[in-house]
């Protein structure tokens, strides 16, 4: 019986493995015996460790965003403190991804783009189980930023707004690159000089429309 350790090294090259595959071939093209090839492994290694090709397709989404947002650092140490240090602490982490090699970057990219195209019901589950908690957790900071009277919609708008913001710099990496030498913004240190600009750019605007509310008219 394989130790814990080396059961979580197999499940762990399936993943990166799977997360290759279906995003060279999508979800529906893709099989098994590409997965287990590209792995080092077998078939009995998916069922044990994920059932089925979809359930491991799902899982595989989850991984790439959960890696992408850096969420396993954020679950470790928590977002705590007054509302400016959990700001940082959250632009940070969506930062994280920048540091990650530009082929996984485009792999990310593609999986979501052959689901969208060719959808299989993964990306229901992913922004069940991943993206509306992670968009949950971060309005519950702006909410703090805005105060306890901003209605749901500016805390909604206001929070997709801060995704975004540092979303471009994942998500959009060729243009980053164009404007910066590469791998310039790559390092901790420097990483950690953009969060610090980032935020305080985020948490001026946040804080300049905390009186504001989003408009009735458009929200409706």
């Amino acid at each position: 019986m394989p130790s814990p350790a080396s059961s979580l090294q197999t499940r762990d090259k399936i993943l990166e493995a799977a997360h290759h595959v279906f995003a060279m071939k999508g979800f529906r093209a893709a099989t098994v015996f590409d997965i287990v090839s590209a792995a080092g492994t077998n078939q009995a290694s998916i069922n044990y460790h994920f059932g089925s090709k979809e359930r491991l397709y799902h899982e595989v989404l989850r991984y790439s965003f959960r890696r992408m947002m850096d969420m396993e650092n954020v679950l470790q140490t928590g977002l705590e403190g007054p509302p400016r240090e959990k700001l940082r602490a959250l632009v940070r982490s969506m930062l994280g991804a920048m540091t990650l090699d530009d082929g996984w970057h485009q792999a990310s990219h593609r999986l979501l783009m052959w689901e969208t195209l060719m959808p299989s019901g993964g990306l229901d589950e992913l922004l069940a189980k991943e993206m509306l908690p992670h968009l949950k957790m971060v309005a519950a900071i702006v909410r703090e930023i805005l105060g306890e009277d901003a209605g749901e919609e500016s805390v909604s708008i206001a929070s997709m707004w801060l995704v975004g913001a540092c979303g471009f710099f994942t998500q959009t990496k060729p243009v980053v690159d164009a404007h910066f030498p590469k791998g310039e913004l790559q390092s901790p240190a420097e990483l950690d000089r953009l969060a610090d600009y980032l935020s305080g750019l985020c948490l001026n605007g946040l804080v300049s429309a905390a009186p504001a509310a989003w408009p009735a008219s458009l929200a409706g």
